[in-house]
């Protein structure tokens, strides 16, 4: 009777644990992520495109558009360190979305560290601005 309790118990504890795996380190790499705001304000709608960011681990390439232009470079990060090599971009220009872009990409030419936290990665540049981006679905 007691071994068949005790095997009772074992099974309710195994029926109860959760197959899901939680990480303890989340990453930003490999994800195309999309900007949710910038400072505290969500883009504007007169944007061309949507702003994204991406970082490739494979090659420490980062690559996304600012809304209007697209840009790329590569970045280092260690712990929640994140910095980027000067960003290239194309220069179109898109009327009504050049101060939002020049702000965004001034973020992350002045981009020191990360956190990737509830499903939200933020950039936070060395002067306190902050960027938050959302997994593109």
């Amino acid at each position: 009777m007691k071994s068949l309790l005790l095997l009772f118990t074992a099974f309710i504890f195994a029926a109860c644990s959760s197959s899901e795996q939680i990480s303890t380190s989340a990453t930003f790499e490999n994800t195309k992520w999309v900007l949710a705001n910038l400072d505290g304000k969500a883009p504007t709608s007169n944007l061309k495109g949507q702003p994204y960011i991406t970082f490739v681990s494979s090659t420490g390439n980062v690559n996304g558009n600012a809304g209007c232009n697209t840009f790329s470079g590569s970045y280092t990060s260690s712990g929640n360190s994140l910095t980027f090599s000067p960003i290239a971009a194309t220069k179109m220009f898109c009327d009504g979305a050049m101060d939002f872009e020049q702000s965004f990409l001034s973020l992350i030419n002045e981009c020191d560290s990360y956190l990737v936290s509830n499903n939200i990665l933020t950039l936070y540049g060395k002067d306190g601005r902050k960027a938050m981006f959302k997994p593109s679905n």
